[in-house]
């Protein structure tokens, strides 16, 4: 991996700091600066969040103590439960989706999450009521999973801007995107590692990468207004999604 592709993986982790979306950028950095391949590359991806979604979970329930709450919020376990058979799933069904076909969903993935990233930011701004709980856990934990298995991210990016626009409490949305992590890259690693999908010493060098952007991006977060970073990335999200399907296009007519 090239010192470009390292420094733009660390690039991602800060988002994902920052703002808890950016996770789709690392296949694409992979793919293109690194010349991996994209199933390598989801699999190794899918593995490195484990450690921004442990830091996260961490810092999270730091805080709360710091704040003298009780407990952190808590999503329903169901959601998680969900998220973990489809990141099996996901992972199990990896190896039928020709290379392009991956491509092309992390390409549409970051296109549609970063205009949902831009929805939901423009919904909370209209100060809609918000729901009391998480809407369908089940069925948006399974799909999360899945989809992140097949796209190589650790779960927020998909999540968030679903309960964002679902009215879901922020607090709890947050904690679900970040416990979120966990089972996904536990369930999909393990699964890609059996499958021999998975290079643990690339899967270890990104997260390394991304823990590092991930705790400068915690810290630019506290500075920096959280709506601004969020349709600033949405938009680079929707740049990188067009930019990486077309060049998938081109790639295939070539």
């Amino acid at each position: 991996m090239s010192l470009t592709a390292a420094l733009l993986v660390v690039f991602a982790g800060l988002a994902v700091g920052a703002t808890s979306i950016g996770g789709i950028l690392v296949v694409p950095i992979l793919t293109t600066l690194g010349q991996i391949p994209v199933r390598e590359a989801i699999a190794a991806s899918n593995f490195s969040f484990a450690f921004t979604g442990a830091a996260a979970l961490l810092l999270q329930r730091q805080r709360a103590r710091g704040a003298g709450a009780l407990a952190p919020a808590q999503a329903p376990a169901a959601l998680y439960w969900a998220a973990l058979a489809g990141a099996a799933a996901g992972a199990l069904t990896l190896p039928w989706l020709p290379p392009a076909a991956a491509r092309m969903v992390v390409a549409l993935l970051a296109l549609v999450s970063g205009v949902m990233a831009l929805l939901a930011t423009r919904a909370v701004g209209n100060g809609v009521p918000a729901a009391r709980e998480l809407p369908h856990p089940v069925l948006i934990g399974f799909l999360v999973g899945c989809g992140s298995a097949w796209s190589g991210t650790g779960g927020p990016v998909l999540l968030l801007p679903v309960l964002l626009l679902a009215r879901a409490p922020t607090l709890l949305s947050v904690a679900a995107a970040q416990g979120m992590q966990l089972p996904i890259a536990g369930a999909s690693s393990a699964v890609n590692l059996v499958s021999g999908q998975l290079n643990l010493g690339l899967g270890v060098g990104l997260g390394v990468l991304l823990l590092a952007g991930w705790f400068t991006g915690a810290r630019v977060a506290r500075h920096i207004p959280v709506a601004a970073l969020r349709i600033a990335l949405a938009l680079g999200l929707i740049v990188v999604g067009l930019w990486y399907g077309l060049q998938t296009v081109k790639d295939l007519s070539a």
